[in-house]
């Protein structure tokens, strides 16, 4: 009974190994046959023609991963150039116009009296001349009157110009010529009627004349006040790089110093762009690409975007290397860069 025990106990821990073993090698298979399944799975969509790589699909996987393609459209780009100014305070400008109309008065009495005085010095000369009938004493003092009107229509004379050119290096010889010449009619900047603006224009950006009427936006108030162009001007802040011009804005007082922007609009700046949709671009090594589609099949080959011009719902590209009705990858351009480059970096761990 012992013995027969015994047998069935070694017959039975026999079977456990030999079930053990079994289990051992089954699971071996099992693994391996995963990793062949796996790699069964696993397709190269890939494939490099002519150095460019491409990735290829079977119509129907291009189906199911829902990639999309529209042709490239063609669109027209007008370029605007922003530029900045701002309301100029004109109370020196204007103080400086009053003091020349004053003068212009002065002037024109002066002139007046001169003549009168002129006359008279000359008739007394003759009277002089003519048997003593007027003394030398009387002719001397005419003389002296006459002289000192000269003088003071000599002061005046450099206050204006004294004036002018003060006028002349602060604001320029256009506006030197608007206040020195306002005399019968003032100037609305006189009469302080309407506002002076100053806008810097970089001739790099923008350079052809300026329109005479611009839309300058008040970023105080926000809003649009209309300019008349009066002409170019100095800069009172020679810091700026670029080119002054004054504009008139009429019937407003603006605050001076306020900042004002433009928007310039070249007349040769309409061409012909390409549009690329948002949803189309893909970043790979810091740059911008997309996706287009071979016209027969699907077949896809990426492209970079040269120099694009980002708009609220793409960018907009001159290039030669894509045209006008190229099937561009609209929807699964991600998908594609991640099929492109899958293959590279299994190849590279492999090595």
């Amino acid at each position: 009974m012992n013995n027969k025990s015994f047998l069935i106990i070694v017959i039975q821990s026999l079977l456990i190994l030999i079930l053990i073993w079994l289990l051992i090698l089954v699971s071996k298979d099992e693994l391996f046959d995963d990793d062949e399944l796996e790699e069964e799975i696993i397709v190269d969509y890939t494939q490099v023609d002519g150095g460019l790589t491409y990735v290829i699909l079977s119509e129907a996987v291009e189906k199911n991963s829902n990639i999309k393609v529209e042709p490239i459209q063609k669109t027209t780009y007008e370029k605007e150039i922003s530029s900045h100014g701002e309301v100029i305070d004109t109370n020196q400008l204007i103080e400086l116009g009053n003091l020349i109309r004053k003068h212009h008065l002065i002037l024109n009495k002066l002139k007046l009296q001169i003549d009168d005085e002129q006359s008279r010095l000359e008739k007394y000369t003759r009277l002089n001349q003519d048997n003593k009938n007027i003394s030398d004493k009387v002719v001397r003092e005419q003389e002296i009157l006459v002289n000192g009107l000269k003088n003071e229509y000599e002061i005046s004379e450099s206050e204006i110009q004294l004036a002018r050119n003060t006028i002349q290096y602060n604001w320029g010889s256009k506006l030197d010529e608007i206040i020195s010449n306002s005399k019968k009619n003032k100037h609305c900047l006189l009469l302080q009627e309407c506002s002076l603006a100053q806008i810097i224009i970089d001739s790099n950006k923008f350079n052809q004349d300026l329109p005479n009427i611009l839309a300058l936006f008040n970023m105080n108030d926000q809003k649009n006040y209309q300019g008349v162009l009066l002409g170019p001007s100095t800069k009172l802040n020679r810091s700026i790089q670029g080119e002054g011009f004054y504009y008139l804005i009429q019937k407003k007082l603006l605050p001076p110093g306020s900042k004002l922007i433009i928007k310039l609009v070249p007349q040769k700046t309409s061409d012909d762009y390409l549009f690329i949709p948002k949803e189309s671009v893909v970043w790979s090594h810091g740059k911008q690409w997309v996706y287009i589609r071979n016209v027969d099949a699907p077949k896809f080959l990426r492209k970079p975007l040269e120099n694009p011009h980002e708009t609220e719902n793409g960018w907009l590209i001159k290039q030669t290397n894509l045209r006008d009705g190229d099937y561009l990858v609209v929807d699964g351009a991600q998908l594609l860069l991640s099929e492109e480059f899958k293959y590279q970096i299994k190849n590279e761990n492999e090595d």
